[in-house]
Order: C-alpha cells, then structure tokens, then sequence
C-alpha cells in the first residue's frame, strides 16, 4: 500500500530532484531535464491558522492538570515542532531556563521511532517563561515519583521530559492528535500543536520583534524562509505601514511649503539664484 504524501513533500522532492538534473544538464550528461515536464501542485494559499493570546489561554485551561499542559505550554513559549518538542530532555535544560533545541523525534510508517537532528540540522537555545519553569518543576517530581513507583520498568536513560508512563518516547502524532481533540472540545476546530508554533510567531511579529531573533527561535535556516511564511500573517501591519506613509508624506509636503530662514529672519534665497542690488 502506498502512502499518500503530502503537497509540501512532494513539492520539495520535486525541486531536489529538478535541481540535481539541471546540474546533470550542465555537465552535458543528460540533454534536457525531465523534471520540467511534471505538473507539480502549487501551494495551498490558505492561511495558516493563528490563535490570540486568550484563545491560547483558553487552550492551556483546558489542558487542566494532564500531560498535554506541559507540552501546550512548551509548544507555545518556544515555537518548536512536535518532533522537537518529543525529543527534549531534562539535560537540555540549564540553570538559566534555557532549553537547548537540537534534535527531533520521527515515526517510521511501522509505528517506530528514531532521533535525527532538526529540520535546518542546526542547535538552538530558548528562554523559557518563569510560569512555563514553574510549571515543568511540578511536572518532573510528579514524573520522578512516577519512575520510583515502576522501578526498573521506568526507562530513566531516556531522561525524556515528554514521555509515555514508562519514560519511552510519546510519538509525535500522539501528541498532535490529542492537542487537536482538545482544541475542537472547546471551539478551537483544527487548532494543533503548528498552530502553537503559527501563533508563537506571528504573536512575535505582530508586536515588533526583530525577524531575525524570530527566525533564529523557531530553527529557520534564513531569514527569507520566515519573511515568506509570516508576510501574510500580519494583516494589522499593513494598516501601520500606510499611516506611516501618509505621515511621511505630510511631512514632505510641510518641508517644501516652508520657506527657509536666514538668521534675519528673512526666506533664503532660491538655491541657485543669487539676489543682487541694480547699481546707480
């Protein structure tokens, strides 16, 4: 049976595989490129979904006191992916609430898991809020004394902060998968574990943040992958830019209806006129 791959996969597959026959083409091993004759879908215009910083605090209150409130408060505060997210452990975090995000968990179509680097294969480090560390402090004496309480079938050597009752990784589309029933129970239809990430950045955005400070938060290889992806999540910025720009040209028009001074008082002569007495 074959799976059916998402639009995004088969887009990027596509433009490697372009890529590789155009460098073929030049090297005079192949005539033309195949790959310019395949019609590849183009990209869902639609929106990403973006939630307000009630409606994610509506989300974490529905999370209660279950597991899924340690991983909502984590997706919300760092913008990490849900493989990211599975993949964190008690070591990534240092005395100064910084969590190192360095790797991410994927699940094989046979249901396993492995652990490769992140998606840019680059580390980052990212402060956490004090109520999310105040939060994951009752998190791990709860998970320690469930681990005393398994003994030996406890898988400790994981030191996983997010993990199944044994201490085994908790696969990412588990997580995804019960972030999102929980957000359609309480009129948040559709809202997931991307959507914390969305919103984590366009909150960011929105409110001023520098782009490279948030392309460097959410893994970004550049700054031009997060420009293209939040140009369009900023709508309330659009109505900024064009007050700014009327400013800008009032201004302007201010400048040039106003004569300049001289130190008498007197308008400046016009600049590349000179003003001169007719001699008697």
């Amino acid at each position: 049976m074959y799976k059916t791959l998402a639009d995004r996969t088969v887009r990027e597959t596509h433009g490697a595989i372009r890529a590789a026959l155009n460098r073929a083409v030049k090297q005079k091993l192949l005539v033309v490129n195949p790959a310019l004759a395949c019609t590849v879908r183009a990209s869902d215009t639609e929106e990403a979904q973006v939630l307000d910083a009630q409606q994610i605090a509506a989300l974490e209150a529905a999370a209660g006191d279950t597991w899924m409130a340690v991983v909502i408060r984590l997706a919300t505060d760092t913008g990490a992916r849900r493989g990211e997210l599975a993949a964190l452990r008690w070591v990534d975090l240092d005395n100064a609430g910084r969590i190192r995000i360095w790797q991410s968990l994927c699940e094989k179509d046979d249901g396993t898991v492995f652990v490769k680097p992140t998606k840019s294969r680059s580390e980052r480090r990212v402060t956490l809020s004090p109520r999310t560390l105040a939060y994951l402090d009752i998190h791990r004496d709860r998970q320690a004394q469930n681990a005393a309480l398994m003994g030996d079938g406890y898988r400790k050597d994981l030191n996983l902060i997010l993990a199944n009752p044994d201490g085994d990784y908790m696969k990412p589309q588990t997580m995804g998968k019960a972030v999102r029933a929980l957000a359609d129970k309480i009129g948040l239809k559709g809202a997931g574990l991307h959507t914390l990430r969305h919103s984590h950045a366009t909150l960011l955005l929105s409110s001023g943040a520098p782009l490279a400070a948030v392309s460097k938060r959410l893994g970004h290889r550049d700054t031009h992958t997060t420009a293209k992806i939040y140009s369009h999540a900023l709508p309330g910025d659009e109505a900024k830019l064009t007050d700014l720009w009327e400013v800008i040209r009032k201004n302007e028009a201010k400048r040039k209806k106003s004569p300049k001074m001289v130190k008498n008082g007197e308008p400046a002569p016009v600049q590349g006129k000179t003003s001169r007495k007719r001699a008697n």
